[in-house]
């Protein structure tokens, strides 16, 4: 099995502060980085990629795209990796990140998506690590959260013509998205509290910010059949008038035709 975690960035010191933070844990936890960089010169990504003891591929762009298109069109082209781990540049891997065990659940097939335990700060540790109840729990989607191990068979499907509220598009909320398509292709996603890391959430200057190309395009939300969305007060980003949906906004739909696509997978 071989695993990356997958970056893209347009922050160069966000960025190397996560690759330090994932050289300095005490295990190998993946075998390569990808950084996905935008903007800059690739002279001055070279430098923030070089970082001892870390295994970095880095693919430079002076404007790559949105970032949800990007990762799943980067992911096809790189079909020799078993299981992605997603991330973003505002995390940092602790001690207690553990993408290893993530990663062999959705490689075996028991989960269909895996996302980590995570804080925004250190700080907000305790109220969430260690687990007070049990290391897993399923959920029909997951978020980025601490990490979001994906396997590669799900690749074709998040790259494949948008159909039914599935596949590549800029979706409003991208990183539900995946654990969705999961849920509707019959898989069960899961969260793992046994894994945790820090993901300073709303940090200035990414690519979801005023500044970035996030802000810049039009995005889709959610399919209704899939998802019941709850309306908020629009920000800055186009048609972001909805609220993230949790597990709990899921259809009475969604939920037959995960019951339908898993019936077919086991028959």
């Amino acid at each position: 099995m071989k695993t990356a975690v997958q970056l893209p960035t347009i922050r160069p010191s966000l960025c190397r502060q996560f690759l330090q933070s994932l050289a300095d844990h005490p295990q190998d936890i993946v075998e390569e980085v990808h950084v996905i960089a935008q903007r800059g010169t690739r002279t001055l990504w070279e430098e923030v990629v070089d970082v001892p003891g870390l295994n970095v591929i880095l693919d430079w762009k002076e404007q790559g795209g949105p970032v949800y298109p990007q990762r799943w069109l980067y992911a096809a082209a790189h079909p020799d990796v078993d299981v992605w781990v997603i991330a973003d540049d505002d995390m940092e891997a602790q001690p207690e990140t553990d993408w290893e065990t993530m990663c062999h659940a959705v490689h075996s097939g028991k989960y269909g998506v895996v996302s980590s335990g995570w804080a925004r700060t250190a700080n907000m540790k305790s109220r969430f690590y260690p687990p007070r109840t049990g290391d897993w729990v399923t959920q029909a989607f997951t978020n980025t959260g601490g990490g979001m191990a994906v396997p590669k068979r799900l690749v074709p499907h998040l790259v494949a013509p948008l159909n039914d509220g599935v596949g590549l598009a800029s979706w409003l909320y991208d990183d539900i998205q995946v654990g969705l398509t999961s849920y509707l292709l019959g898989e069960q996603p899961a969260r793992y509290r046994g894994s945790f890391a820090l993901h300073h959430i709303c940090a200035g200057g990414g690519l979801n910010g005023k500044g970035g190309l996030y802000g810049e395009l039009e995005h889709l939300q959610p399919d209704p059949r899939w998802i019941t969305t709850s309306p908020c007060k629009p920000t800055y980003h186009n048609k972001n008038d909805i609220y993230m949906p949790n597990p709990s906004a899921l259809t009475k739909e969604a939920k037959a035709r995960h019951l339908e696509m898993k019936g077919s997978s086991d028959a």
